[in-house]
């Protein structure tokens, strides 16, 4: 019987085809160790955990929140008028629900504000605006209503000053209110500063809306 003669094409085919298929199985049996599986877990564990909470916050964690945030912007303002022994503001501004830091003092060299990851695109090396609608609090919706002093008057402030001894430059208590909800659901929360000291703190949870703020008349 004849022998048959196989082309060069027909005899190497299937040897490349094998030692790539091995290669590939190796590739991808030997691709990923132990420490880089770890790694994807952990990541994505994490992930999770920022994410359920996230998922099912409500309106008065998202109001509690906002209120630390504002808190915390509160002490980084005073420190600042303390450690730099000058004066620095925040100007609230409702209808765009949000606020400014900015330096109010006579230096003008203070005028440009320590490097911070928390300034919104657009802010200038002078301010630091925070934007509620911004924060990551969840699904919903939580509105800067403004402040008022703390004593009853109705007269609405437009700006929180902090002095150098780290008080404010006026001498009653600042109320800072904020609210989340619908209807019958609505709540509201107050940041509460200390004349004397300019430390704040969180007031208790109410359904009770303050008076004599604007922002209130757009509220649903």
């Amino acid at each position: 019987m004849p022998l048959r003669h196989l082309s060069a094409d027909q005899t190497t085919k299937p040897a490349i085809s094998s030692r790539v298929t091995g290669r590939c199985l190796g590739s991808l049996t030997a691709g990923f160790s132990l420490l880089e599986v770890l790694v994807v877990v952990t990541i994505l564990g994490i992930l999770a955990g920022m994410a359920i909470p996230y998922l099912t916050a409500t309106s008065i964690d998202q109001l509690q929140a906002v209120a630390e945030v504002i808190v915390s912007d509160i002490d980084y303002a005073r420190n600042l008028a303390i450690s730099n022994g000058s004066e620095y503001r925040l100007t609230l501004q409702p209808a765009q629900n949000r606020y400014q830091l900015t330096h109010s003092g006579t230096n003008t060299l203070l005028h440009a504000l320590p490097t911070s990851p928390f300034k919104s695109p657009g802010d200038t090396v002078a301010q630091q605006t925070t934007r509620i609608d911004h924060l990551p609090i969840g699904s919903g919706y939580v509105q800067l209503l403004g402040a008022k002093r703390a004593t009853g008057s109705t007269t609405e402030l437009t700006e929180l000053t902090f002095t150098a001894l780290g008080g404010t430059s006026i001498p009653e208590n600042t109320l800072i209110w904020l609210t989340a909800g619908q209807g019958a659901g609505r709540r509201y929360i107050a940041v509460r500063v200390n004349a004397a000291t300019g430390i704040a703190e969180i007031d208790p949870l109410t359904g009770t809306a303050p008076t004599g703020l604007a922002a209130l008349s757009s509220l649903r």
